[in-house]
């Protein structure tokens, strides 16, 4: 059974903290504290949202957009016009795109932007009227082009405001991952996820051949992830230690029992170039949030889940949970 990179990209993380398995020390001396845990608000809960504009010059040509997370969290996206190919550009429809990863630092209206580490520039979103505005402002000439100079913008339209909104919108912190594999029509047994030890590629793969799945060698260990992060606008960032192989998806509530736990999202995938017929096979297309009480407490539990055939003609339920903690803490 073969999974597409989307799906393995989620397994893997970077931080060097043990996963735990449903039988392991975690569970030991079970706590039964059931109060719901108190999330605190992301300093930069006002700015989030995501911006459209228009831009034209030699690289690029469309719709570009600027998304901002609660805490620190931005992703930039921009149109290639179509006579030109680049590395790590991604295929939507007809179009393709740039991206840009990274985290802002907020000084009024002003948005530092780190890729890696490193400054890439700022960002500047202002308003007048009911109108927003776009600057942004790259240190680095090669990436001149994904200059602008206040451009009118759109600002998009929220997903259902509430509190459940407001508590999943942030940067979190991966801390662990669990897969379950079960053959279709088998009772569903938490009791067989599957945890890696150690956090590193070769112990997923492992993993993932235990239960007859295969990884596509070239992910090497460039997708470590290392935050995820959800906005108000619908965006769902999830980056990696090498930036060129973060993702966008869109998300939006799946049913209206507000409130409830778990509650279940829509999500829709940006699609990598890929000649591999298969590299789309898992893309999950809704997944569940769970917070988590007792021994867990504080942590918020994505669970993606779906039916894959392997190359028996056999189908299995696949599912896959990743442990997340709000990075502020």
């Amino acid at each position: 059974m073969k999974l597409n990179k989307i799906f393995w990209a989620l397994m893997v993380v970077a931080l060097p903290l043990s996963f735990t398995a449903c039988s392991s020390s975690d569970d030991d001396g079970v706590n039964n504290d059931t109060t719901p845990y108190t999330y605190q608000t992301p300093k930069n809960k006002a700015a989030q949202g995501k911006y459209v504009f228009p831009i034209n010059n030699n690289t690029y040509e469309g719709y570009a957009s600027v998304s901002l997370d609660a805490n620190k969290t931005i992703a930039m996206k921009f149109p290639k016009k179509q006579s030109l190919v680049k590395a790590f550009t991604r295929t939507e429809g007809q179009e393709e795109f740039d991206y840009l990863f990274g985290d802002y630092v907020k000084a009024g209206n002003v948005y530092t932007i780190y890729v890696g580490g490193a400054k890439w520039g700022t960002v500047t979103i202002t308003s007048s009227n009911g109108k927003y505005y776009i600057k942004i402002e790259p240190v680095k000439t090669e990436d001149a082009d994904m200059q602008v100079s206040d451009v009118e913008a759109d600002k998009a339209k929220t997903v259902e405001q509430s509190d459940d909104t407001d508590k999943l919108c942030r940067t979190w912190r991966p801390i662990g991952i669990r897969i379950l594999v079960l053959e279709k029509g088998k009772a569903y047994d938490t009791s067989k996820f599957k945890a890696v030890n150690e956090c590193s590629f070769e112990a997923v793969k492992k993993a993932a051949a235990d239960e007859n799945c295969t990884i596509d060698e070239e992910f090497g260990d460039g997708y470590l992830m290392t935050a995820v992060s959800f906005n108000n606008a619908g965006d769902m960032t999830i980056k990696f230690n090498e930036e060129k192989n973060s993702y966008v998806a869109n998300w939006s509530w799946k049913n209206k029992d507000a409130g409830a736990n778990p509650r279940y999202i829509n999500t829709t995938w940006s699609k990598k170039q890929s000649n591999n017929t298969e590299d789309n096979q898992f893309i999950p297309n809704e997944a569940s949030i769970l917070y988590q009480t007792g021994n867990f407490k504080g942590e918020c539990w994505v669970q993606f889940r779906k039916d894959i055939e392997s190359n028996d003609k056999k189908t299995y339920d696949v599912t896959l949970i990743v442990r997340l903690r709000d990075m502020a803490e």
